[in-house]
């Protein structure tokens, strides 16, 4: 049997997808196929690409203060947020390579 799992939107409150995702995998249920909408789609590709859950927490923490400060109905046209989320990324990305050399 496989198992496919669907995350839904919700912004910030994605995060209890992850919790989701770590109390199947304590519970040795592997996930076959995974799919989600808005935050579900970003914790999706996480996982896809092989994020742990507590990598994916710490993203999560890194960004939820840079995200909650954006104006979600501007969110996308704002160019000056989203370059200033993709510098944290890049920021992020460095940090996270040295911590784990």
């Amino acid at each position: 049997m496989k198992i496919g799992l669907a995350l839904s939107g919700g912004g910030v409150k994605g995060a209890a997808h992850i919790g989701v995702i770590k109390a199947l995998e304590e519970n040795d249920i592997k996930i076959d196929m995974i799919s989600g909408a808005s935050i579900g789609s970003a914790v999706a590709v996480l996982y896809a690409m092989g994020y742990n859950t507590s990598e994916m927490l710490r993203l999560f923490n890194y960004f939820s203060k840079e995200i909650l400060r954006a104006d979600p109905r501007y969110f996308a046209y704002n160019v000056r947020n989203v370059r200033r989320i993709l510098r944290l990324w890049i920021i992020f990305r460095r940090k996270y390579r040295k911590s784990n050399k």
